[in-house]
């Protein structure tokens, strides 16, 4: 995966698939009616995004490549911002997807983002929340929306749905064309230890990590410290 890339780069390859580890929090982008909630915030840089800059900046992003898959990538640093992109692709799938002239497009966007032509699933979220994920966002079928995270993805899908609802076709295309084009650099780790290490001092942009967020992190650390001691393999112990 190159260092300078962009969103549809690392996504159009067929078999690239993005998975947010278990240690990681769950989705925490919110919507809320304050102006600075992170999902509003997100689409208001794409509306003031000044026409004379070719390109959408969306930051860093850190990976863990898989060892056994290695077309999988766990996504260390940038899950909250890559969770919302994929939010936001699904419902502008939904949109375009209605328009006759734009059914290649659509599909285009669907097998990139949402599901492969093999019928695998591009991203993951957590665990946890993936099946309320694909239902949801990928496959459109009603779930049950039990906890905070899982109503944090529900409200951004809505908030997402009823803007590009609001808005011309031609805005949404471009706002699609921004989001893929959207220049970002990447960094990618093999070693889960290093991973971890990263994940505990690196603070996603957007919202604080919880306490139990914290402490999850400072047990990870403690584990790979003392497996480093100890000589065992922190990968398995982690």
């Amino acid at each position: 995966m190159d260092y300078k890339s962009t969103i549809s780069d690392i996504f159009s390859p067929r078999k690239n698939k993005f998975a947010v580890p278990n240690y990681q929090r769950a989705y925490s982008w919110e919507v809320g009616s304050e102006e600075d909630k992170q999902v509003p915030q997100f689409l208001k840089d794409l509306k003031e995004h000044p026409i004379s800059v070719p390109q959408y900046h969306l930051g860093h992003f850190l990976f863990e490549q898989d060892k056994q898959d290695r077309n999988k990538f766990w996504i260390i640093d940038g899950q909250q911002r890559m969770t919302t992109v994929v939010i936001l692709m699904s419902s502008i799938y939904d949109r375009i997807s209605t328009v006759p002239d734009l059914e290649k497009e659509a599909a285009n966007v669907f097998n990139e983002y949402l599901k492969n032509s093999d019928d695998i699933q591009k991203f993951e979220t957590v665990g946890y929340d993936n099946n309320y994920f694909l239902n949801i966002i990928i496959e459109k079928r009603q779930d049950k929306t039990d906890t905070k995270s899982r109503r944090r993805i529900l409200e951004a899908a809505n908030y997402f749905k009823k803007e590009i609802a609001n808005v011309e076709i031609e805005t949404v295309l471009h706002w699609k064309q921004l989001i893929e084009n959207a220049k970002i650099t990447t960094d990618t780790v093999e070693d889960k230890a290093e991973a971890t290490q990263i994940f505990t001092f690196q603070n996603d942009r957007g919202k604080e990590l919880t306490t139990l967020e914290k402490l999850k992190a400072f047990l990870m650390l403690q584990i790979y410290l003392s497996c480093k001691s100890s000589g065992a393999d922190p990968n398995a112990s982690i």
